[in-house]
């Protein structure tokens, strides 16, 4: 083996040297306590050339893919690069609890003070009090260790080493079938994502089940404890253990990690693991498939240290500046966006619906709301994987709408008339259901419906969740909730659909219906608006409220212009009756206001809605104002 790597000696840490990977062994000895590597092997011997290359992409890397789980003290829930799911952190100093975190170079000040605490879901520790123990590390590791399996990692490729406050587990790069990659670390660290249940949420990850796994292990830049060496602070050696030891239990496992072992001994662990690492073994195609389907992120090349897991990843308490310049990249708005087939309401929203969003739908009964949850479903179903939850409607009523917007047929002019006997029933039964057959044949398989017929109660999201799952995966989930009534949506729900639209990458359309009037003067916000805004704007990224009236059309005009002109009555009417191709039968103007747009401006748009048909064109806008 040719490979060089990069080592960092005791007490002179960031500082590191390259060697051949065959001199480890004298290194040692030389440096029995502290010394440490990066985690790549790299083919250039000098230091800072590796470190340009590394930083315009040009520099190959190989190595093990090595997972470390380690205890957990409270201060590395400040200082690491992940946050953890369903836990706060805080900082409590001299008595008082701090609003936000102050920035790393003032935190670790304050955290050397006698009396700085940082609180954990409320309880206080102290910086080197352990949060999650050996026992943590432990089940966390055994955890890793079967979910590697199940990728088809073999026993052989794995070497697993050990300290008392540390389970390392190192897999042979030739299993995943890869070449040496400047791409190697976003490959490890996608890989590290599946396995170690890690989420990523906008800038930042999140652990979840496993609590003590340590990302910042696949840094380039980061510093790994080798084989045989004493750890600096335990004086105990990192050693192999195999897969067997965890039979014995995590105490038998901590006293046979924290024996002493003589110099001799600590030399053959580097011996053992350099031997390991000269080895060759077959790729393993289950693995190799696993590693080819891996959602690959794109990071910074730049090598820098590793900032807080908290809600501003950068870490602190900062300027607007600040915030601002870091986050740049994101303005005005550069997330994925969702166009519906309506040009103007994706105008008047920015482009679309936005990517991990909470949109919510609020009026009266019968105003159109599943109707128009229709159309917008529609419009996505070539793309995404489209779940449609309604609390109030049957499977077959669905179906009726679904047929009656994509064939075009009128309800009213079957329905009646089927239940009647005879050979006209019969036939006009088979001509519906002809249909209906011959519409569902070309259309997409990634719709799926849950009515009152389903125990998926929208209300309880934690199922909705769980039946997301289900879907095809290689698609985007869209979740559509209907009937809802206001007086059942609290704030913790409406939170619950905004946390999971962000962590699960939904986007979410809720249609909530109210017993309160809509407003009559459209540029008005009423108080029944006011109050919703107050429940939903802090969670939703758009709001809407929908009214549906025939006398519609001719309030639109009244407060676009101050009049009703016959002329451009006629003239909106034709293009209507030229957009929807059909024959004027039931119909009405709905009007959409939108009342929120995070990413847009508050609007009136008009539509033709032929409620026969369950169809929506749309027409013009006006800006929506309180005077």
């Amino acid at each position: 083996m040719n490979k060089c790597i990069l080592i960092t000696y005791p007490g002179i840490t960031g500082k590191a040297e390259i060697i051949q990977f065959k001199q480890l062994s004298e290194q040692l000895k030389a440096h029995p306590e502290g010394l440490a590597r990066f985690p790549y092997f790299v083919s250039c011997l000098k230091t800072e050339e590796a470190f340009e290359l590394y930083k315009a992409r040009k520099l190959l890397l190989s190595g093990p893919f090595s997972v470390a789980h380690r205890i957990r003290f409270a201060s590395d829930f400040l200082f690491e690069e992940c946050a953890y799911e369903a836990q706060t952190v805080a900082l409590e100093v001299e008595g008082r609890k701090l609003p936000e975190l102050p920035s790393r170079a003032e935190l670790e000040g304050l955290l050397s003070r006698e009396k700085t605490f940082i609180l954990i879901d409320g309880r206080q520790f102290r910086p080197n009090t352990e949060v999650f123990g050996f026992q943590n590390v432990y089940d966390n590791t055994v955890k890793t260790i079967d979910s590697l399996k199940s990728l088809g990692v073999p026993n052989d490729a794995v070497k697993i080493f050990a300290t008392p406050d540390e389970i390392s587990i190192e897999v042979h790069s030739s299993v995943f079938g890869i070449e040496d990659s400047v791409d190697l670390p976003k490959i490890y660290r996608a890989l590290l994502i599946k396995i170690a249940g890690i989420k990523r949420i906008d800038r930042k990850y999140l652990k979840t089940w496993n609590k003590t796994v340590v990302m910042e292990n696949l840094n380039f830049d980061s510093e790994i404890l080798l084989p045989g060496t004493l750890h600096s602070r335990l004086h105990r050696p990192k050693v192999e253990v195999g897969q067997s030891h965890f039979a014995y239990g995590p105490a038998a496992f901590s006293d046979y990690c924290g024996k002493k072992r003589t110099s001799e001994e600590c030399s053959k662990e580097i011996k053992s693991w350099q031997k390991f690492l000269e080895s060759n073994f077959e790729a393993a195609p289950k693995l190799v498939e696993a590693v080819e389907k891996l959602d690959i992120i794109e990071r910074e090349s730049t090598v820098s240290a590793p900032s807080t897991g908290l809600p501003n990843s950068e870490g602190g308490f900062k300027n607007f500046l600040s915030d601002i310049q870091s986050t740049i990249q994101d303005f005005p708005i550069s997330e994925n966006i969702l166009p519906a087939t309506f040009q103007e309401l994706n105008k008047s929203l920015g482009g679309g619906f936005s990517n991990k969003s909470l949109n919510v739908f609020f009026g009266n009964r019968e105003e159109g709301k599943f109707s128009f949850l229709i159309s917008l479903a529609l419009s996505f179903i070539q793309r995404y994987n489209l779940l449609f939850i309604s609390r109030e409607q049957t499977q077959r009523e669905f179906g009726v709408r679904l047929l009656a917007k994509l064939k075009k047929i009128s309800p009213t002019d079957y329905i009646a008339k089927i239940g009647i006997p005879g050979n006209e029933s019969a036939e006009l039964k088979k001509k519906v259901g002809e249909s209906l057959t011959e519409t569902l044949e070309t259309f997409p398989k990634n719709l799926f419906f849950r009515g009152i017929e389903s125990n998926i109660d929208p209300l309880n999201f934690s199922q909705v969740v769980e039946l997301t799952k289900l879907l095809p995966s290689g698609k985007k989930t869209l979740i559509f909730l209907e009937g809802l009534p206001k007086a059942s949506v609290t704030s913790e729900f409406l939170s619950e659909l905004r946390s999971s639209a962000n962590s699960n990458d939904f986007a979410i359309f809720v249609a909530i219906h109210s017993e309160n009037q809509v407003s009559q003067r459209i540029s008005v916000i009423e108080n029944a608006d006011l109050d919703f805004l107050a429940l939903a704007q802090r969670f939703a990224d758009s709001i809407f409220t929908m009214q549906s009236e025939k006398t519609n059309l001719q309030k639109f005009l009244t407060f676009a212009q101050g009049k009703v002109d016959p002329a451009v009555v006629q003239k909106i009417e034709a293009g209507f009756q030229k957009a929807s191709g059909d024959k004027r039968r039931f119909d009405t103007y709905s009007l959409l206001r939108i009342l929120h747009a995070r990413n847009g401006y508050r609007q009136v748009i008009l539509y033709y809605y032929q409620r026969d048909l369950f169809r929506f064109f749309e027409g013009p806008s006006i800006p929506l104002s309180r005077a």
